[in-house]
């Protein structure tokens, strides 16, 4: 099996174990100390330089490997006092305290005069408090974490585990010592078996992740086999959670986001004819527009009109594609566009609405948000679901920038916000205690607004709380 990363926190410790969780402790690039043969010297420096690049990543596993080769493999070189080190601190970063501690041990033994035996010491305090506080811990929850750590996904990665990581410090910090969540985290891009099995030794209770639903559905079903609840935060292929009991998904799936929109524009619109216009062959567009239909016809509304385009340029020419008769007496057309050419697309299809003359509303998706012709969707009252909306005048927003920057260097990204909000959402339904299992309790847990995200399951398995907005006098305003 391989290793996975754990990370631990303590209310009285917080301070110290920030520091860790920021801090990589004086990761070294020593230079030269002395010459040796080429070969030697260029090997030992590029698999060091891959060890520091993986460490870097959040990668210990890796790290510790590339760490070993060059004090392995290689003669003694310039190298290999910072490897044994980093080596070490790798154990720690993995969670693996006592095989730091020793590593660390004979490291100082055997170079007791080297520069870097302060730093030695150092991390196996830590290591040693760790392990401490580990066992003082009465009532400690594992999160599994399971997420990519290749180069392409790594700052994704990063941005979403700084957020989810600030929410279970928080909670940690006060929960009075009772209750503490214990985070273990695992590469999502390694052997899946191999990690669910890791899990599942470790005591997880909850793993949130993966990124992608590719790596979702296969999660799934791992989930699924070893009885552990997961939680996707992206993922919005229907296939991840459908038909399975331990497995939920934040992101509204796409049929999901169609009849939420056909909820909203009936209940709290008051549409009782309606009409919808989807892309044909756009798997997204037509799952948006199902939901939409299904959910109409749910509400006992009459859905008058259904067109399916021939591809992306049927937008352009909607005009023509539509009788105008037949949308006499519509109150909103709903059009779902997706796609990286969706703005084009949407002005296009107002662009033929303008030509039929209609006084209609318009309904659409994520990808009507920041419209540059906000005075023709203003003219339409167009209104969209969104599934991300922060309010930069709330101070708590603020506060979590503040916070975010400390920990991270740099502003919080759509994903810091994300993981912070489901973050949140979590460590506070797995520590209700309610006589009701942790499936239950996140299926039925009661409405969930973060600074960005909302959240209620509603007793599915699909996340069915989205924000709602509106162009209006050349500006959006948030409905809900």
């Amino acid at each position: 099996m391989h290793p996975m990363k754990s990370v631990s926190w303590h209310p009285a410790k917080v301070a110290s174990f920030l520091l860790v969780l920021v801090c990589l402790i004086g990761i070294v690039r020593p230079g030269n100390i002395y010459a040796q043969g080429i070969p030697s010297i260029v090997g030992a420096e590029n698999d060091f330089e891959a060890g520091v690049r993986s460490f870097e990543a959040g990668s210990y596993d890796a790290a510790y490997q590339s760490f070993r080769k060059v004090v392995d493999s290689y003669d003694l070189n310039q190298k290999t006092t910072a490897a044994r080190l980093m080596a070490g601190k790798a154990l720690y970063r993995m969670g693996q305290y006592d095989g730091a501690i020793d590593s660390l041990e004979r490291f100082i033994r055997a170079f007791p005069r080297s520069r870097y035996v302060e730093s030695a010491r150092r991390t196996m305090a830590l290591a040693r408090e760790a392990e401490k506080q580990i066992g003082e811990m009465a009532d400690v929850l594992q999160i599994g974490v399971l997420l990519p750590t290749t180069a392409d996904d790594i700052s994704l990665t990063q941005a979403l585990f700084n957020g989810f990581r600030l929410a279970v410090d928080q909670h940690n910090e006060s929960d009075d010592g009772k209750n503490l969540v214990r985070m273990v985290f695992a590469p999502s891009t390694g052997t899946m078996e191999e990690t669910f099995q890791d899990f599942s030794d470790a005591g997880v209770t909850l793993v949130f992740g993966p990124l992608y639903s590719r790596e979702a559905v296969e999660a799934a079903r791992l989930a699924e086999e070893h009885g552990i609840v997961m939680l996707t935060p992206l993922a919005t292929d229907e296939d991840v959670s459908d038909g399975l009991r331990f497995v939920f998904q934040a992101n509204p799936t796409p049929s999901m986001r169609g009849r939420l929109m056909a909820k909203f524009a009936v209940e709290s619109l008051t549409m009782d004819e309606l009409a919808v216009v989807a892309e044909y062959n756009n798997s997204l567009s037509e799952r948006m527009a199902e939901g939409f239909q299904d959910e109409v016809e749910r509400l006992g509304k009459n859905l008058r009109v259904v067109k399916m385009l021939n591809g992306s340029n049927g937008w352009f020419r909607l005009a023509d594609e539509l009788k105008e008769d037949s949308l006499a007496g519509i109150d909103a057309i709903y059009l779902p566009i997706t796609g990286g050419k969706a703005p084009s697309l949407i002005k296009a299809a107002m662009d033929n609405v303008d030509r039929l003359g209609l006084t209609v509303k318009l309904l659409g998706n994520k990808e009507w948000d920041g419209l540059s012709n906000r005075t023709q969707a203003s003219k339409y009252l167009a209104t969209y679901t969104n599934d991300y909306y922060v309010d930069s005048e709330n101070p708590l927003v603020e506060a979590f920038r503040s916070t975010y920057e400390t920990l991270a260097s740099e502003e919080p990204n759509q994903l810091a916000f994300v993981g912070y909000d489901l973050g949140r959402f979590l460590t506070r339904v797995l520590v209700t205690d309610d006589g009701r299992d942790l499936m239950e309790r996140i299926r039925f847990a009661p409405p969930f607004q973060g600074l960005a995200v909302k959240v209620n399951f509603g007793g599915g398995n699909v996340n069915q709380a989205m924000f709602y907005e509106r162009y209006r006098n050349g500006r959006t305003e948030l409905l809900r």
